[in-house]
């Protein structure tokens, strides 16, 4: 019987070698798992039904492996899979990298945007980019502070960014109304409505921050153009500062009240 075994044993080498696989041992745990490894740097496959092939590039599969009870050969498994280009070499493969063409072994990602911050050009996505943020020493391209306002004037960080006024240092010209139309210049500014004019002179002027149609008459009208843009925000798709009455950042109700004092009358 011995004989038989020993037969059999050299036969199954004989085998294993015709079919290129490295044998060296065997793994002496019986209930062991292929798992994901370090799949960031070396690119391991991540499923778990895998098919094994011949180190020395036979055709087909060994055999498909599809439960967790394996008995493996020792031997160069990592060759069996390919980690794929690494354009930065940071050791990310790129289809793995946030950065791909950026080095960042740490794939640092404050936003969570999909986008590594070597590569984000807005790293706390706040919708103001890193560059203004650092060129502005109250501000912090990893904090998200586009509706702070640390000068404490008439217009928030990302207000400011808009109007090209500092962040950092107040101005007290923003809280004048230079056409007496009951908007202050630094949110007609911000709004895009003209802070030296109380009324339009045709439908393309925009003037008076309630006349949203330009047609120097206030009316239910103009509150219906708040429909699409209730309850948007900076960075938002249906953001726009136009509606943002009180420039905070959000469309509101509170932006409607704005209209209260200014229903059924005109302009000239």
């Amino acid at each position: 019987m011995k004989k038989i075994f020993g037969i059999l044993a050299i036969f199954i080498v004989a085998i294993l070698a015709l079919v290129g696989v490295a044998y060296a041992g065997r793994v002496t745990s019986t209930n062991y798992k292929i798992t994901t490894g370090d799949a960031a740097s070396k690119g391991y496959a991540t499923s778990t039904n895998y098919k094994l092939y011949s180190a020395t590039g036979q055709p087909g599969p060994i055999g498909t492996a599809t439960k967790s009870n394996y008995k493996l050969q020792a031997g160069s498994v990592r060759s069996f899979f390919s980690a794929g280009p690494d354009t930065d070499n940071d050791t990310i493969p790129d289809g793995l990298d946030n950065c791909p063409q950026d080095t960042n072994p740490d794939q640092l990602n404050t936003d969570g945007d999909g986008f590594g911050n070597v590569c984000d050009s807005d790293d706390d996505n706040d919708s103001m980019p890193d560059t203004y943020e650092q060129a502005n020493a109250c501000l912090n391209p990893l904090v998200a502070n586009a509706t702070a306002n640390p000068d404490g004037d008439e217009l928030i960080n990302y207000a400011e960014m808009v109007v090209g006024t500092n962040p950092c240092t107040a101005n007290p010209e923003l809280a004048l109304d230079s056409d007496s139309d009951g908007f202050k210049d630094g949110k007609e500014r911000y709004m895009g409505t003209d802070q030296a004019d109380a009324c339009s002179d045709n439908s393309t002027d925009p003037a008076w921050p309630p006349d949203i149609n330009n047609n120097k008459l206030v009316n239910i009208i103009d509150v219906l153009f708040f429909g699409g843009h209730m309850g948007a925000k900076i960075g938002e798709s249906n953001y726009d500062k136009r509606y943002d009455f009180d420039a905070n950042g959000t469309i509101n109700i509170i932006d409607v009240l704005f209209f209260g004092p200014y229903m059924t009358k005109t302009c000239t």
